[in-house]
Protein backbone atom coordinates (compact mmCIF):
# COMPACT_ATOMS: atom_id res chain seq x y z
CA UNK A 1 0.00 0.00 0.00
CA UNK A 2 1.45 3.35 -1.57
CA UNK A 3 1.26 6.15 1.27
CA UNK A 4 0.17 8.87 -0.25
CA UNK A 5 2.56 12.46 -1.14
CA UNK A 6 2.52 14.60 1.78
CA UNK A 7 2.75 18.07 0.68
CA UNK A 8 6.64 19.37 0.48
CA UNK A 9 7.53 22.74 2.40
CA UNK A 10 7.90 25.96 0.23
CA UNK A 11 11.45 26.23 -0.04
CA UNK A 12 13.32 28.88 2.13
CA UNK A 13 13.79 31.96 0.75
CA UNK A 14 17.45 32.79 -0.59
CA UNK A 15 19.65 34.85 2.24
CA UNK A 16 19.00 39.05 1.06
CA UNK A 17 21.92 39.62 -0.74
CA UNK A 18 24.56 41.70 1.15
CA UNK A 19 24.17 45.58 0.04
CA UNK A 20 28.22 46.24 0.83
CA UNK A 21 31.26 44.36 0.40
CA UNK A 22 32.62 42.15 3.14
CA UNK A 23 36.02 42.90 5.36
CA UNK A 24 38.00 40.32 3.53
CA UNK A 25 36.56 41.33 0.12
CA UNK A 26 37.40 45.02 1.03
CA UNK A 27 41.45 43.96 2.08
CA UNK A 28 41.33 41.23 -1.16
CA UNK A 29 40.69 44.41 -3.27
CA UNK A 30 43.04 46.95 -1.55
CA UNK A 31 45.95 44.29 -1.95
CA UNK A 32 44.99 42.67 -5.07
CA UNK A 33 45.49 46.58 -6.58
CA UNK A 34 48.32 47.00 -4.87
CA UNK A 35 49.93 43.76 -6.09
CA UNK A 36 48.58 44.61 -9.26
CA UNK A 37 50.12 47.66 -9.68
CA UNK A 38 53.38 47.19 -8.48
CA UNK A 39 53.59 44.07 -10.25
CA UNK A 40 52.68 46.27 -13.53
CA UNK A 41 55.07 48.64 -12.65
CA UNK A 42 57.47 46.39 -12.71
CA UNK A 43 56.46 44.87 -16.39
CA UNK A 44 56.85 48.18 -17.66
CA UNK A 45 60.19 48.80 -16.61
CA UNK A 46 61.42 45.01 -17.76
CA UNK A 47 59.04 45.87 -20.90
CA UNK A 48 61.66 49.12 -21.43
CA UNK A 49 64.58 46.72 -21.83
CA UNK A 50 67.05 49.97 -21.88
CA UNK A 51 65.07 51.40 -24.66
CA UNK A 52 64.26 54.49 -22.82
CA UNK A 53 64.48 56.77 -26.02
CA UNK A 54 62.39 54.70 -28.08
CA UNK A 55 59.68 53.96 -25.36
CA UNK A 56 60.15 49.99 -25.30
CA UNK A 57 58.09 47.19 -26.96
CA UNK A 58 54.69 48.90 -28.40
CA UNK A 59 52.24 46.51 -27.36
CA UNK A 60 53.59 45.45 -23.93
CA UNK A 61 54.72 49.11 -22.35
CA UNK A 62 50.86 50.41 -22.98
CA UNK A 63 49.66 47.40 -21.56
CA UNK A 64 51.39 47.26 -18.82
CA UNK A 65 51.36 51.02 -17.73
CA UNK A 66 46.90 50.16 -18.32
CA UNK A 67 47.60 47.64 -15.56
CA UNK A 68 49.35 49.85 -13.66
CA UNK A 69 46.63 52.41 -13.73
CA UNK A 70 43.71 49.79 -13.37
CA UNK A 71 46.07 48.48 -10.03
CA UNK A 72 45.72 52.06 -8.56
CA UNK A 73 42.01 52.54 -9.34
CA UNK A 74 41.47 49.23 -7.67
CA UNK A 75 43.84 50.29 -4.60
CA UNK A 76 42.37 53.44 -4.11
CA UNK A 77 38.29 51.73 -4.12
CA UNK A 78 40.19 49.31 -1.62
CA UNK A 79 40.95 51.86 0.60
CA UNK A 80 37.75 53.50 0.80
CA UNK A 81 35.66 50.33 0.90
CA UNK A 82 38.06 49.37 4.21
CA UNK A 83 37.70 53.04 5.90
CA UNK A 84 33.91 52.65 5.09
CA UNK A 85 33.30 49.33 6.61
CA UNK A 86 35.65 51.02 10.04
CA UNK A 87 33.55 53.90 9.56
CA UNK A 88 30.60 51.58 9.59
CA UNK A 89 31.52 49.45 12.60
CA UNK A 90 32.15 52.54 14.78
CA UNK A 91 29.06 53.87 13.93
CA UNK A 92 26.87 50.73 14.19
CA UNK A 93 28.78 48.84 16.28
CA UNK A 94 25.44 45.91 16.21
CA UNK A 95 26.28 45.26 13.12
CA UNK A 96 29.91 44.77 13.00
CA UNK A 97 29.11 40.81 13.69
CA UNK A 98 26.18 39.51 11.20
CA UNK A 99 24.25 36.52 12.16
CA UNK A 100 25.86 33.60 10.53
CA UNK A 101 23.05 31.48 7.90
CA UNK A 102 23.37 28.28 9.60
CA UNK A 103 22.90 29.36 13.31
CA UNK A 104 25.26 29.02 16.02
CA UNK A 105 25.15 25.29 16.02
Amino acid sequence: METPDLPQPPPQPAAPSQRFPSWKQALLMLFGGIVLSISACFGFLISLGGNFERGGDPILSPLAGLLFVVGVLVAIVGVILVFIRIVRGVMHPDDAQPPSPGGDA
